[in-house]
């Protein structure tokens, strides 16, 4: 599930709701300067999560076939 948020995205937005609020709440203070700097990184690793991961994802074992194959 962590790969699946981190490959999709949520975190990144999240930070930039984040820098978007704090931007407006106070912008003499930039902090929403450091939240976008930390926003590029993460949508760097979000792109890297989704690539990795985009196998993992589309081809995923179902419950039934863990169990299956863990005889269970």
């Amino acid at each position: 599930m962590v790969v699946y948020i981190l490959a999709t995205g949520m975190i990144t937005s999240i930070i930039a709701l984040l820098a978007g609020i704090t931007f407006y709440a106070s912008p003499s203070t930039f902090v929403w300067l450091a939240l976008c700097v930390l926003e590029a990184g993460l949508y760097a690793n979000s792109l890297l999560a989704a690539l990795n991961a985009r196998v993992w994802i589309t081809h995923r074992p179902s419950d039934s076939e863990l169990a299956v194959s863990t005889g269970m």
